[in-house]
């Protein structure tokens, strides 16, 4: 967790950017100043409705204050996001009117032995 302003500029100024769901490049420096909440989504988790309710509320309250959410799917924890691109942003944007970036599915790193 980053815990301080000087530490989310580093992270955003060592990362220009990433891809979101539908193969667009974002630069990370658009979320400069910023209060970014950077998550881990799963549409097959069991806590997935909470979740994405409580994601949408958050967002519609503090958005218009700078806040961003910024979703990752991946797949590797428990296997529980399966799908495409394509059916997360439909399922997140359809199902729970999800107004926030979703980014291209990640992959954490391995630890190496």
């Amino acid at each position: 967790m980053y815990s301080s302003e000087r530490q989310i500029e580093m992270v955003i100024d060592d990362n220009n950017g990433a891809l979101d769901a539908k193969g667009n490049d974002v630069d990370f420096s658009t979320y400069k100043g910023k209060v970014l909440l950077i998550v881990n989504v799963a549409s097959k988790c069991g806590l997935t409705n909470s979740n994405y309710t409580e994601l949408h509320q958050l967002y519609d309250k503090y958005k218009d204050q700078g806040l961003e959410i910024l979703a990752f799917p991946c797949n590797q924890f428990g296997e529980q996001e399966p799908g495409s691109n394509d059916e997360i942003v439909e399922f997140a944007c359809t199902r729970f009117k999800a107004e926030f970036p979703i980014f291209d599915k990640v992959t954490k790193e391995q630890e190496s032995s």
